[in-house]
């Protein structure tokens, strides 16, 4: 599986990667009978709604466990502080053992992404059903 991230200098070249944990991790998948939580994600994610957004994803992934996906199919705008505690969830899921991906993100919100934060520590997927193949 190849992983989309950026990195280096220019932080808009994108860089197709492979790295052999979160590879292992992806096709292990989620052991027993885990399964990937799916989370949709708002249109907007700004500063009016950030609170709302910030304090239900927390209790989504207390219920859920470590196995994270981020529906990002009717995501247009994430706001910088939505980006960051994204990308710190993302963070502390790796380091419990489990994986955040992010699901039909567009172009768009993907190079957004980019100016603020990495995808490094995120799996990538076009749809949920291709997540979980």
């Amino acid at each position: 599986m190849r992983r989309l991230g950026w990195t280096g200098s220019n932080r808009f070249s994108i860089i197709l990667f492979m790295e052999t944990e979160l590879l292992r991790r992806r096709e292990l998948g989620p052991s027993g009978d885990a399964q990937w939580g799916v989370f949709e994600i708002p249109e907007r994610v700004d500063a009016f709604n950030f609170e709302d957004f910030s304090e239900q994803l927390i209790s989504y992934i207390a219920n859920k466990g470590p196995w994270v996906a981020l529906d990002f199919s009717n995501t247009g705008f994430l706001s910088f502080n939505a980006i960051r505690f994204i990308s710190e969830k993302a963070d502390e899921l790796l380091g419990n053992g489990g994986s955040l991906a992010i699901v039909g993100p567009t172009e768009k919100l993907k190079r957004q992404i980019s100016i603020f934060a990495t995808l490094e520590n995120v799996i990538v997927a076009e749809s949920v059903e291709r997540l979980r193949r």
